[in-house]
């Protein structure tokens, strides 16, 4: 049997998974974040072990954004 804390975070995580709709979702957020990365590789070339860091916050920043703005 799980842990009741555990059992509490995946409840709440799923709760917010319907609140943010994250399956109607998820394809367009993932989509921005590609385009977005895609035009930095094209300007920029391929980033180094630091802009990729950068870039992972970028896309996390997004997700979280679009998530809550739905």
């Amino acid at each position: 049997m799980a842990h009741p804390t555990v059992r509490r975070l995946v409840s709440q995580l799923r709760a917010v998974a319907v609140v943010s709709r994250l399956s109607a979702t998820v394809g367009y957020n993932v989509a921005s974040v590609l385009l977005a990365v895609g035009l930095g590789v094209r300007v920029g070339g391929w980033p180094g072990v630091t802009a990729r860091w950068v870039a992972v916050g970028y896309a996390a920043a997004t997700m979280a954004a679009k998530f809550q703005a739905s």
